[in-house]
């Protein structure tokens, strides 16, 4: 009777505890802050520390639960944003302009990584530089980063842009579908397209196309304002997650962009997504703590020249401060915290994420 007793009284202790365990873990689960993000499927390496946020354990380890959002271009994702549907956007610097531009409750919070854009022509054309492109036709989509980079250095060859040159809009799929059809010499009659990685790089390695000049520009992180001040550590700690991120990618390449050739469902060779990320200047980086998603003076500097351009073709309608739309505290106080070490040493991989 005495042991039954005993038994009884172990089975209790063990069972209260096991509840205690279970209900502390469902607690911590409930605890973490949930962030909404949208992504770009056809840009990389950005699409690749989306997946390692998703088959990782770093956003949970930084206190997050993640849902993530695909599109294909800015646009869709800045209508999202404004409709109240994500917290956070992984952009270019046009989208970046437009949402900011629309609503005071978007800022740029960080860097999302280097990235080219370029001027295009046929392998073999005759065109060898801007001056070349003289009363001809160039091609691009209006309104993005590749009509302001590209008609900002026409300007500076010396192209009034209404005499010189006809510029004529075209989207990026478009310009792959008549670049396929062209010729090595002839694209019709478009003298040269403005694109940007990875089509451009997917175009070289075809010998579609030859890159006439390269246009650097910056992709960024655009955060809800609503977010960050009802979440301000949430806020620090996603940018922490990327710069984590960061870290995974550079020591285990292959992984991630396996995760991300199953996930987007493109067939990217590497040697594509090589040149697409070649630019990023945290590829020199010598480990996490010289890793950094700050958006620099001169990125900010580049970015006014970009709004004033926008400002003066008609795309904005309004004149804004760079400095105005760019919130830097939380990447700092998330690098400070990177640089002192608070941070999970070890990451785990999760392949259980949940598209719902």
């Amino acid at each position: 009777m005495k042991k039954i007793f005993q038994m009884a009284l172990f089975l209790a202790i063990a069972g209260f505890f096991g509840l205690f365990i279970y209900g502390k873990g469902s607690e911590t689960k409930s605890e973490l802050t949930p962030i909404r993000v949208a992504w770009q499927v056809a840009w990389v390496p950005q699409g690749q520390f989306v997946q390692i946020l998703k088959n990782t354990d770093i956003l949970e380890s930084n206190g997050l639960s993640g849902r993530f959002d695909k599109f294909t271009f800015g646009a869709p994702m800045v209508e999202a944003a404004l409709a109240g549907q994500e917290d956070v956007i992984f952009v270019g610097s046009a989208p970046a302009l437009s949402i900011t531009s629309k609503s005071s409750d978007w800022k740029i919070v960080s860097r999302m990584e280097d990235y080219r854009t370029a001027i295009i022509v046929p392998p073999d054309s005759d065109v060898r530089s801007i001056a070349d492109l003289k009363h001809k036709t160039v091609n691009m989509p209006f309104g993005s980063i590749a009509y302001l980079l590209g008609s900002i250095e026409m300007q500076k060859t010396g192209f009034d842009l209404k005499k010189d040159v006809t510029l004529q809009h075209i989207d990026i799929l478009e310009q792959t579908n008549i670049i396929q059809k062209g010729t090595s010499k002839s694209w019709g009659e478009a003298a040269a397209f403005i694109g940007w990685d990875p089509t451009i790089a997917q175009l070289e390695e075809q010998g579609k196309a030859r890159v006439l000049m390269v246009l650097p520009d910056t992709g960024v992180v655009v955060m809800s304002k609503k977010f960050y001040e009802a979440h301000p550590e949430a806020a620090k700690n996603f940018l922490k997650s990327l710069v984590q991120a960061y870290d995974f990618y550079y020591k285990n390449k292959q992984t991630a962009d396996d995760w991300y050739l199953a996930d987007a469902g493109v067939n990217f060779s590497q040697r594509v997504m090589e040149a697409a990320g070649s630019l990023e200047r945290n590829n020199n980086a010598e480990g996490i703590k010289n890793i950094s998603l700050l958006m620099e003076d001169g990125d900010i500097a580049k970015m006014q020249t970009e709004i004033d351009q926008a400002f003066s073709l008609g795309i904005k309608k309004k004149q804004t401060s760079a400095s105005d739309i760019n919130e830097r505290s939380f990447v700092k106080d998330a690098e400070k915290e990177i640089d002192e070490g608070n941070f999970s040493k070890e990451v785990r991989v999760d392949l259980t994420y949940d598209e719902k």
